[in-house]
């Protein structure tokens, strides 16, 4: 009996010395559990992985985003070009020459600087084809505006404010695209590289469209779209 070793279910009887003591064992097929550092390093996994994933699925959703601004600034721009060909604007006319400061806005579709925008859809609609243009598009990609065309300004020579409500082609993330004039568009702050604020023209010395890209600024010219890319 002391050199032999029982085994139950339940216990290991092993000798020591003269006489033999008891061992609790865990039951065969019981569960342990997880420790409390098991499961924190299994949730930092889980919260890393799903990291990952986010950050992947901005990319593509960016990347889904900027190519339907792409589609949206070739729309605008063939409209244009419509216009161009059949009832070109004077070299001088203001629609045409006019600069913009991005000072002038916050994003808000009623600021100043949609106003060569809602001013030149209702130019470029007079011409039956691009009016057929723009009732072929999705409707989900048009936002219909109305701004405020203050007293003998530069598009409202009359001296009453006059209020226009024209469709406009949105971006991809849902925003107003902006019309620039030859003149271009100035930044006044500066970029998330630090330069410093600079005026935008297109290189051929036309008219051009703008997306604010992701944030929503036209004032930060980090992440802007601009047509003349394409």
């Amino acid at each position: 009996m002391d050199q032999s070793r029982m085994v139950s279910r339940y216990n290991v009887i092993t000798p020591t010395g003269s006489g033999c003591h008891s061992r609790k064992t865990q039951p065969i097929g019981s569960d342990r559990g997880f420790s409390l550092v098991e499961m924190l390093t299994v949730i930092g996994i889980i919260a890393i992985l799903i990291g990952i994933i986010a950050i992947g699925f901005n990319v593509v959703l960016g990347d889904a985003n900027a190519r339907r601004t792409r589609v949206a600034m070739e729309s605008a721009m063939n409209l244009w070009v419509e216009y161009d060909n059949t009832s070109p604007l004077s070299q001088t006319s203001p629609l045409r020459t006019y600069s913009l400061n991005s000072s002038t806005s916050d994003g808000a579709p009623n600021y100043p600087i949609y106003q060569g925008t809602i001013r030149m859809m209702e130019e470029l609609l007079k011409i039956p084809a691009n009016q057929s243009a723009i009732e072929k598009m999705d409707t989900s990609s048009l936002e219909s505006l109305s701004v405020p065309l203050p007293a003998n300004s530069t598009f409202n020579p009359t001296g009453s404010v006059v209020t226009i409500t024209e469709p406009v082609l949105l971006d991809g993330w849902r925003k107003p695209l902006l019309y620039v004039g030859s003149g271009g568009l100035t930044n006044t702050l500066s970029d998330a590289t630090g330069s410093t604020p600079r005026t935008i023209k297109s290189p051929d010395g036309r008219p051009f469209w703008v997306s604010a890209g992701p944030d929503g600024n036209f004032r930060t010219h980090d992440d802007n779209l601009y047509s003349f890319e394409n």
